[in-house]
Formats: structure tokens, sequence, C-alpha cells
């Protein structure tokens, strides 16, 4: 019997401030951990070989140097660092991009666009109720009659149904935008220390997340290209 083929092994290196993985070699992947990741170190004290394998490092962006080449690299790195991103968290925020896929093409190509083209190729899902006990263990709690605030989330209405003859003026547009994202209070601490109040919950009030919308049909509203900033990741 022939022996069945295997993918073959390599050694991919991450980079919070790289938009992929990098592959390396074994003298490539030895030497990063030798050299101090906030430290910047003298070329002169590297041996000959290994003043080559930083200059292929650094070609890569695995290695930050202060050579005018690689200037593109060191500012992405230095915006990252200045965020004081922990480097885990931003590795996972930067390489969890989609890129090149269109998810609508490829359920209509896979024939998956309603739940019964997911059952059929899935199969069914798992149970709706989870029966972890006997019923006769089950506490059973009593029904509450609805109040003012029940009623609220009972009126409200999710839909995808768009009309895209019909735009919407900007006192609408202004309003949605201002219940997502906008502050709606402060706590100003001093001159350089003021934490925003804004309706999602976000660890110590910080809310590191930045909107971009994108225009398309608001009364009073032309679209244009505004360029984003690079080198940080965005959530």
């Amino acid at each position: 019997m022939a022996p069945a083929s295997a993918a073959p092994r390599r050694w991919l290196a991450l980079a919070a401030h790289l938009d992929a993985e990098v592959e390396v070699d074994a003298p490539h992947r030895e030497l990063p951990g030798r050299l101090s990741p906030a430290e910047w170190q003298d070329a002169d004290s590297l041996t000959a070989g290994e003043s080559a394998l930083v200059a292929e490092l650094a070609d890569s962006g695995l290695v930050i140097t202060d050579d005018a080449r690689h200037s593109a690299h060191r500012e992405r790195d230095d915006v990252l660092r200045a965020g004081h991103w922990w480097p885990p968290a931003a590795m996972m925020h930067r390489l969890a991009w989609w890129q090149g896929l269109d998810g609508v093409s490829s359920m209509e190509v896979n024939e998956m666009t309603a739940a019964a083209d997911l059952w059929r190729k899935l199969g069914p899902p798992p149970a709706h109720v989870l029966e972890r006990r006997d019923a006769q263990e089950r506490v059973r709690l009593p029904r509450i009659a609805g109040n003012e605030f029940d009623e609220m989330p009972a009126r409200r209405v999710t839909c995808r149904n768009v009309d895209g003859d019909r735009a919407p003026p900007p006192a609408l547009c202004a309003q949605m935008l201002q219940c997502v994202f906008a502050a709606q209070s402060h706590v100003r601490v001093d001159d350089e220390t003021v934490f925003l109040k804004k309706h999602p919950p976000s660890g110590s009030g910080l809310h590191p997340t930045e909107a971009y919308p994108i225009v398309q049909n608001v009364d009073g509203l032309t679209p244009r290209p505004v360029p984003l900033p690079r080198g940080r990741p965005r959530t």
C-alpha cells in the first residue's frame, strides 16, 4: 500500500503589526528569540551571519530596524505600541479579518441560503431544549405578568427588508448613529483623562471601538471616500 501523502510542515511567524503570517525556516525562527522585543540593539553586536538574517527578517517585518527602507513596518509597530495593545489581542483582531471572501456568493454556490438548505447539507441542529434533569427534579418558576418594560421589546421588530429607492432623512441617520455610537455622557477626571459613557458596555469604560459609517443613500449627504488610518487593528 502506498503511503498517504502528508501536508508539508512549515513554521509560520506572527506579528501584531503584520496583516498575515510569514513563513520562516529554522535559522530565521531562532534569531528573534535572541533579540529584545522592547529595546534597540546595536547592529555591531551581531555576527555577519546574524546580520544577514536580520536584514531578511526586516524585509518581512518580523524585525524592526531604523533603516529607512523598513520605515513602513516601524511606523505600524510604533502606532501599535502607542495604543498599548496586548500583542495576542492585536494579532487576533488583525488576523481574524476576512479577505477575498464573498459570503453571499459562497452561500449561493453551496446552496445554503435557507434554513432548509442548511438542514439538508449539515443535518438537523441540536435539540432546542436540553433536558439535563428529570422533570420531577425541576423547580417550576411562576409566570410573571408583563409590565411596560416587557411591552417595549415585544413591539420591537427586526427585519432585513430594505427599500433601496427610499433615502432616509439626515435626522434619522443621526439618531441611529447617536443611539449606537455616540457618548451619552462623560466623566472628566482632568484635562487629559476623560471617560465616555456609551450604550454598549466596555471594560473600564475605555470603548476602544471606532466607527466609520459607509453612507450610501441618505438625503443631503454625499458619499466620499475617506482613507482609514493604517497601523492599528480595527474592531
